[in-house]
């Protein structure tokens, strides 16, 4: 398959909560929401993602919601001990760790 077939493939229509999530400033927290709402059996790639944001919205959703794996722990630790996070963010991260 060449590139340009592979990037037609994953494209997501821009009125798709997908589509919004790929290119969206600020809205990406809240299709975050709707996405998981709505097909929470499709979102665990996101989520995972999400853990990246550059929004904290975005990242604390995450936090609470990502599917278990040992790389989210990794990332809960990073999250919880970094000092450029927010309390909120960190107490969760801190929360989920256990």
């Amino acid at each position: 398959m060449s590139d340009t077939e592979a990037s037609a493939r994953s494209y997501s229509p821009p009125g798709t909560l997908l589509g919004a999530l790929e290119r969206g400033r600020y809205e990406r927290p809240g299709c975050l929401r709707a996405l998981h709402a709505m097909a929470p059996e499709r979102t665990a790639l996101v989520l995972g993602e999400s853990l990246w944001d550059c929004e904290s919205d975005a990242r604390l959703y995450a936090v609470h919601h990502a599917s278990d794996s040992p790389e989210l722990t990794l990332r809960l630790a990073e999250l919880r001990d970094s000092p450029v996070e927010d309390d909120e963010l960190r107490e969760a991260a801190a929360g989920r760790l256990g």
